[in-house]
């Protein structure tokens, strides 16, 4: 009982804590694109842009994103036709699906509100069925005019990755 309170007081003293003095919501508001990740445990950076594109789009409530990898085959629609079905099937499952069933790409959205420092979010539509209806809190460690920098917690409030964006309107 007692390690559970410790962990709760952890958690809340981390998710309350905040490096930004006051999150003015309307700053948020645009279009970001994702430039990087950083595992923070093991320090390694993901240059993400330099193999996706990832935008993340905020209103005044919702938020939505989606992602693509840059390197998809493009195939114009009149050639995708002229394929037989079993080719044109493959072809198409290729522009969301990689050769080992990964994604190559995404779509999701939902609601949001900002609580102090926290951008807590529920999930309403998304390509995985199983996402709608997820939420979580993202904390938000810098926001500027040009800049988002958010960190994402464990259960215990350690900031496990820091995702870098940059406005893009």
């Amino acid at each position: 009982m007692r390690k559970m309170l410790h962990l709760t007081l952890l958690a809340w003293l981390s998710l309350n804590a905040s490096p930004v003095a006051r999150i003015n919501p309307a700053d948020l508001q645009g279009t970001w694109q994702l430039v990087s990740v950083r595992d923070m445990k093991t320090g390694t950076l993901d240059p993400v842009e330099k193999r996706q594109t990832l935008w993340l789009q905020v209103t005044r409530s919702h938020w939505t994103y989606v992602w693509a990898d840059l390197n998809r085959k493009v195939i114009k629609p009149e050639e995708l036709a002229r394929l037989a079905p079993e080719q044109r099937r493959a072809e198409n499952y290729s522009k969301i699906w990689d050769a080992s069933d990964r994604p190559r790409f995404w779509g999701a959205g939902g609601g949001y509100t900002i609580e102090g420092n926290r951008f807590v979010y529920t999930g309403t539509i998304s390509i995985e069925p199983h996402m709608m209806q997820h939420g979580g809190v993202e904390i938000i460690a810098k926001l500027d005019r040009d800049t988002y920098v958010r960190h994402s917690v464990d259960k215990t409030g350690t900031v496990v990755r820091e995702s870098i964006f940059r406005r893009l309107d």
